[in-house]
């Protein structure tokens, strides 16, 4: 039997069903919501609340939360770090947020590019058709907590999980560790500079996303905190044309956002962008539509 999970945003969950969330864990998104518009100081009230609502192993500070399943008394237990900025921002804009658009039309196979620890394919799952997920994530430190979080999936979908970065070629990097959301290969716009680095394997989108996929029916997020614009450039000179791509694109005023979103509209998509800030290092979140389904579906 299919698990289909009742968490996915808290407005979506109240239209799917009356018991989609459980008190604590509202309470729970409501104040990692807070966490991410809260300044330094802020945090440490927020996250002493936090503490008092939800289950914490005193060894290593992880958080467990509990989401409901369309099968009775069938709970996915998920589990994210209680001091880790990064896990906060993907729970807010995977689960309490509308950064992340559901495509019209069947989907029936999602590639989760920047897994994190697993959020956007926990939050998607429901989807009626879905039959397949691959989910990418360089950072060592988060696969644990994705191969965890994605357990309770796998008896109702095939997922694949590849502890890798997406690049342009395949090969070997360095990926930067930093104790906030941007993460990153160190070649990347916006690099910074962090006493934490790793070598990591890099393998092209090209080689990742399975050759029996139907690409009509197949939704690609990409959160690869500036890698996208080689990835991105790479996918459009190939013939694989996904049916929807959601993607943060990353210091979009000074590296080139509005020339890929121009890429994406002259290879035949619709792109909607949402995201605020006229100077300095900004992103921009974009839903890109191929045209030819578009005209299908509406």
């Amino acid at each position: 039997m299919k698990i289909t999970t009742k968490i996915t945003s808290l407005k979506r969950s109240y239209a799917v069903s009356k018991n989609g969330y459980g008190i604590k864990d509202k309470i729970v998104l409501f104040t990692i919501g807070i966490l991410n518009q809260a300044d330094p100081i802020k945090w440490v009230y927020l996250r002493y609340l936090l503490k008092q609502i939800i289950n914490i192993s005193s060894s290593n500070e992880i958080c467990k939360l509990s989401m409901n399943s369309s099968i009775p008394s069938k709970k996915i237990e998920v589990r994210f770090r209680l001091n880790n900025n990064a896990d906060y921002q993907s729970i807010y804009e995977c689960l309490d947020s509308n950064m992340y658009v559901v495509p019209k039309g069947e989907i029936k196979h999602l590639f989760d590019g920047g897994a994190n620890i697993g959020f956007f394919t926990i939050s998607n799952s429901y989807l009626p058709n879905l039959k397949e997920i691959v989910a990418v994530e360089p950072n060592p430190e988060n696969i644990p907590l994705l191969e965890n979080n994605l357990l309770g999936l796998k008896d109702a979908i095939d997922i694949t999980i590849h502890e890798l970065a997406i690049s342009d070629v395949k090969g070997k990097a360095i990926f930067e560790i930093f104790s906030s959301n941007n993460s990153q290969l160190e070649t990347s716009p916006g690099f910074g500079s962090s006493t934490e680095k790793v070598e990591v394997i890099t393998d092209s989108i090209l080689n990742l996303i399975p050759s029996n996929w139907d690409m009509s029916k197949t939704w690609l997020k990409l959160d690869i905190e500036g890698a996208e614009y080689k990835v991105v450039d790479q996918l459009l000179e190939s013939e694989l044309r996904p049916a929807a791509i959601s993607m943060e694109i990353h210091d979009y005023l000074n590296s080139g956002g509005e020339s890929l979103v121009k890429r994406l509209n002259e290879c035949g998509y619709t792109v909607e962008i949402s995201g605020y800030g006229n100077s300095g290092y900004v992103c921009r979140q974009i839903t890109a539509r191929l045209n030819i389904l578009i005209q299908i579906l509406e």
